[in-house]
């Protein structure tokens, strides 16, 4: 019986949101995927450990962007970033295992917005910028690894049951989509 099946699924649902964007940059502080990072005075854009050229930033997340559920992981006054060398050229990617922790061709840390820095330049290669400009909260099931490790799929299929539906594409929070 799907009711049922549905019913065993509830207890499992989570909050994920996803970001609504716009074509900007921003303020160098704001919520953004690629354009420019918040820097501190007098830090240098973060360069690749295998090149030595400036790397991409693909994500930054300022805790005072983020839905209220999300700030105990980024307090409001600091910022997580994560950057990654995209170079073809170099191979960086492959020659560093950017996939594994510490690579020398990514950088992901968690830094204190101290002072309205001014954005700095991007270099021309980088990706066209995407500022965060809201949140949107959607319902958000665990993904059939998850189901089965739960214990759900001795109860029913995920396919078999309409509306539990594993988010893709980016989120903040809800199930990881394998």
């Amino acid at each position: 019986d799907v009711s049922e099946a549905w019913e065993a699924v509830q207890p499992h649902r989570r909050t994920a949101y996803v970001p609504v964007v716009a074509d900007a940059d921003g303020p160098a502080a704001a919520s953004k995927f690629s354009g420019a990072p918040y820097l501190a005075p007098g830090e240098t854009w973060p360069a690749c450990g295998h090149c030595g050229r400036p790397m991409q930033l693909f994500l930054q997340l300022a805790g005072d962007d983020l839905p209220e559920e999300a700030r105990d992981r980024v307090p409001p006054g600091r910022a997580v970033q994560f950057f990654y060398c995209t170079r073809e050229d170099t191979s960086c990617e492959f020659e560093c295992d950017a996939y594994a922790p510490h690579a020398a061709s990514t950088l992901v840390r968690l830094v204190d917005v101290t002072a309205d820095a001014p954005a700095p330049e991007m270099p021309p290669e980088m990706f066209p910028p995407k500022r965060i400009v809201g949140w949107t909260p959607v319902d958000d099931y665990p993904y059939y690894d998850d189901a089965a490790e739960l214990g759900l799929t001795e109860v029913v299929e995920p396919e078999d049951v309409p509306g539990w539906i594993t988010r893709e594409g980016d989120k903040l929070l809800g199930w990881p989509m394998w």
